[in-house]
């Protein structure tokens, strides 16, 4: 695939949260032991991530914690935390192997096009709402654009490592080049200013355009649902997008193959457009999402990063 740079919306300034922080160090040495790694071929990956997710899990237990804490029936929550921290290892990898010569070629297969395919054909665009799953990042994006869809991300500033000056001029490029690779269009957000952001959205919409948006508890508005021993909190901005614009509302799911490759399953269209009281419908289309996700993370806990991320899903007290 040819090499493009997206274009990228910047609505307002961005913001630097400090110059560097601690957490920047040691994303800085996971990048480099990543990018170590992606030199070597890719059946070596697998055994290399997950010795550096076992060191992960060994040096910050938190991760273990939240999976303990939630209701998984005879879940070992240390081995699904190291698999976790594998699937995190990995993504890098493979993000760093895409800008390499020769980039990553996975074998992946998209399920359920035709129900994206069905809102283009109305004209009325569609937002994809991505689960917060292993691979999230990369995947779906390559697999669309590799058959000819134009794709648009809503992003923060911080995305997808640090909010700092160093973070943002030297981390978060690196995925950032792979990514965009296969992009149309990335719109920047700043939670609290997300007016202007909503707005571009809205006009690629009324374009016909595909809009992806991160299914995750970061919002000023959100929904809080029961989830597996917890809550779960969702921001509502995808599904607000869908009903104001009559966009479909798809959800995207990314699941691992066992063998390097991936599965990109767009699920049904959310938005029934039968509701026309916004919050309702809002709810409804959120409720739907909150039932799909909950089979897809009971079949493979571990891949569901909504679990690390406090402002998605807490356990009850």
């Amino acid at each position: 695939m040819e090499v493009r740079r997206p274009t990228t919306v910047k609505p307002v300034r961005r913001r630097y949260e400090g110059w560097m922080s601690a957490r920047d160090i040691v994303i800085a040495l996971k990048l480099a032991f990543c990018a170590l790694v992606a030199l070597f071929p890719s059946h070596f990956w697998p055994s290399a991530a997950r010795t550096a997710g076992r060191a992960h899990v060994g040096v910050r237990t938190g991760s273990v914690k939240a999976l303990a804490d939630a209701a998984l029936p005879n879940a070992d929550p240390h081995a699904m935390a190291v698999a976790a921290a594998t699937d995190d290892y990995l993504e890098n990898i493979e993000a760093i192997r895409e800008l390499l010569p020769g980039g990553w070629r996975p074998a992946l297969t998209l399920a359920g096009r035709e129900t994206l395919d069905a809102a283009l054909r109305r004209g009325t665009g569609a937002v994809l709402w991505i689960c917060q799953q292993a691979h999230h990042d990369l995947v779906p994006k390559k697999a669309l654009a590799s058959v000819g869809y134009e794709l648009n991300q809503l992003s923060t500033f911080s995305h997808p490592y640090s909010p700092t000056w160093f973070g943002g001029l030297l981390l978060n490029p690196v995925r950032l080049q792979a990514l965009n690779r296969y992009l149309a269009c990335r719109v920047f957000v700043v939670y609290g200013q997300a007016r202007p952001a909503i707005d571009a959205l809205r006009r690629i919409l009324s374009g016909n355009g595909v809009v992806m948006v991160v299914a995750a508890g970061t919002g000023s508005r959100t929904i809080e649902l029961p989830f597996l021993g917890g809550t779960i909190d969702l921001a509502i901005g995808a599904p607000r997008l869908a009903h104001d614009s009559g966009a479909a509302l798809i959800p995207v799911f990314t699941l691992a193959d066992g063998s390097g490759g991936y599965r990109v399953e767009l699920g049904p269209d959310l938005n029934s457009r039968g509701e026309r009281e916004r919050e309702a419908a809002v709810a409804a289309m959120t409720e739907h999402y909150v039932s799909l996700l909950e089979s897809v993370v009971q079949a493979n806990p571990a891949s569901w990063q909504g679990w690390f991320h406090p402002g998605t899903w807490r356990a009850r007290e």
